[in-house]
């Protein structure tokens, strides 16, 4: 819903402060108790980046590696835990809406971004669960054109998408 109106009102709010304000609103239902209204929250970032602020990827993309190296997880039987890891998704789900803004090509930025997300595959679900959907979407969504995008891919930043997708070995 919010990227509709966002896209909708967005020529009458060039020149005001509402789009940042609208902006602040996607990213804190990023960080919502539900699992699923971070989720959806995720998409709608990056429909909305996609198709008005992609001079802001950057900006954003420093904004949530900042906010992930500032929430390292405590252990489970810690009280901050649960949020912690709730905030700690948020900005990973950050990261992914920020890949998911060109679903079919592969910018400068992408493999680095991609190369990052993989220290997530292994961490507790749903952040886990996160990456490797959104790997699984990146491979489904570049197979056609993989002979060209994997050219674009370093080999850590090709394996690390491997290990977005297929997860580490038990015996690796």
């Amino acid at each position: 819903m919010i990227p509709a109106i966002f896209l909708r009102y967005l020529e009458r709010w060039s020149d005001t402060d509402e789009v940042p304000k609208m902006l602040e609103v996607m990213l804190k239902s990023l960080e919502d108790e539900n699992v699923d209204v971070r989720s959806n929250g995720s998409l709608s970032l990056a429909v909305v980046i996609r198709n008005s602020m992609l001079g802001k990827i950057e900006t954003l993309q420093k904004r949530f590696h900042r906010r992930i190296r500032k929430l390292a997880l405590p252990p489970r039987s810690s009280a901050e835990y649960e949020k912690t890891l709730r905030l700690r998704h948020g900005a990973v789900l950050g990261l992914i809406s920020l890949a998911r803004t060109y679903p079919f090509t592969v910018p400068e930025w992408m493999p680095p971004l991609i190369e990052s997300l993989a220290k997530f595959a292994t961490e507790p679900n749903p952040i886990a669960s996160s990456v490797r959907a959104f790997g699984q979407e990146f491979t489904r969504n570049h197979q056609d054109n993989w002979h060209a995008d994997s050219k674009l891919f370093n080999e850590d930043q090709t394996l690390a998408l491997s290990t977005i997708v297929s997860g580490t070995s038990y015996y690796a």
